[in-house]
């Protein structure tokens, strides 16, 4: 679990380096739009992943197991959480990100 999490944390770095990119002042704005495009969706599914298995992890089912068989809610961090670089509810990241596109358009 601690491999599997610490492999997480990396994706979260690299996701906020692109993230970084898209948001960058002075690039271009077609580059910043080619970002965008190409990690809405996949930032969107993580969000609804991340939701599901949130939904599930703290259902009364989930609560009734035995502790042996309860899933773990892991991984999961708070908003303030300054070892990761992005929150993990991915709303307003998904959110910034189609603005980006539309703002682009316009």
């Amino acid at each position: 679990m601690a491999q599997l999490e610490e492999l997480w944390r990396k994706m979260e770095f690299m996701t906020n380096a692109v993230l970084r990119e898209a948001r960058r002042e002075g690039a271009p704005t077609e580059q910043r739009q080619e970002i965008a495009a190409a990690v809405l969706a996949s930032l969107a599914t993580r969000q609804n992943l991340r939701q599901e298995w949130r939904t599930r992890c703290q259902s009364r089912i989930a609560h009734t197991l035995p502790a042996d068989q309860k899933p773990e809610c892991r991984p999961h961090w708070e908003k303030e959480d300054a070892s990761m670089p992005l929150p993990f509810d991915l709303t307003d990241v998904v959110s910034d990100l189609r603005s980006l596109l539309v703002d682009a358009r316009a």
